[in-house]
C-alpha cells in the first residue's frame, strides 16, 4: 500500500477554510492572496509538492512551483531548451522542472517568488512576522517587510517593485491554477472511465 507523505499539515485547515469561503469568487481581478490559497489547495488535493506549466501566451516561458511547509516557492523563466522542459512536464517531473528553471533558465526576465507566511504577497509581511521575498533576473532581491531604507531604495521604489511583482506573481498563479484544474478534471474523467 502506498503511503502518503504529509504536505503542509499545519497549513491544511486554514487553506481549506479560505478556499471554501472564496471558492465562489471569480479568479479574474483577485489578488495574490486568493489565488495563492487556491493553488495551495489544488496542490494539496492532488498530493503534489511541485507543479509546472508552460505559458501558452509566451512559448518557451515556464512557471513552476514548490509547495513546502505551507509555503509556495514559484519561478517564471524562459529556458533555452523548451523541448526538454516540455518533456519533463509531460513526464510529471515537476520538481525536476523547478530545479531546471532555477539553475539553467535565462536570468533575464526570471522572477522567483518566496511566498512565506500566509498565502499571497504582502507589502509589509504578515502577522506571523514572515516576509515575502522576490528575486528579479537572479540579482535584484526585494524583501517585503516594510523596511525599504535598509534595502537602500526609496519608499516609491519599494511600492513600485511590489506592484510589479504582485502583477507578475498573479499571472504565474493564474497559469498554475488553470493547469491544476485541468489536470484534476482529466484525472476525474479517467477515474470515472475505469469504474
Amino acid at each position: 500500500m502506498r503511503t502518503r507523505e504529509p504536505i503542509a499539515i499545519q497549513a491544511r485547515v486554514p487553506i481549506v477554510i479560505v478556499v471554501a469561503i472564496l471558492a465562489s469568487q471569480p479568479l479574474a481581478g483577485a489578488d495574490t492572496r486568493i489565488m495563492a490559497a487556491r493553488v495551495a489547495a489544488q496542490l494539496e488535493a492532488q498530493e503534489l509538492q511541485a507543479f509546472a506549466v508552460e505559458d501558452p501566451q509566451d512559448p518557451g516561458r515556464f512557471v513552476s512551483a514548490l509547495y513546502i511547509g505551507g509555503h509556495i516557492l514559484a519561478i517564471s523563466a524562459v529556458h533555452p531548451s523548451p523541448a526538454f522542459v516540455r518533456r519533463e512536464i509531460a513526464g510529471g517531473n515537476f520538481r525536476q522542472v523547478y530545479s531546471i528553471l532555477s539553475s539553467t533558465a535565462q536570468r533575464e526576465g526570471r522572477l522567483f517568488v518566496e511566498d512565506f507566511g500566509q498565502p499571497g504577497l504582502r507589502l509589509t509581511g504578515d502577522p506571523t512576522g514572515s516576509a515575502d521575498i522576490t528575486w528579479r533576473d537572479s540579482t535584484r532581491q526585494t524583501v517585503f517587510d516594510g523596511h525599504w531604507r535598509t534595502q537602500e531604495f526609496s519608499e516609491a521604489e519599494y511600492h513600485r517593485r511590489f506592484a510589479s511583482d504582485e502583477v507578475e506573481y498573479a499571472e504565474m498563479l493564474q497559469l498554475l491554477d488553470t493547469a491544476l484544474q485541468r489536470r484534476s478534471g482529466a484525472r476525474n474523467i479517467h477515474r470515472a472511465a475505469q469504474r
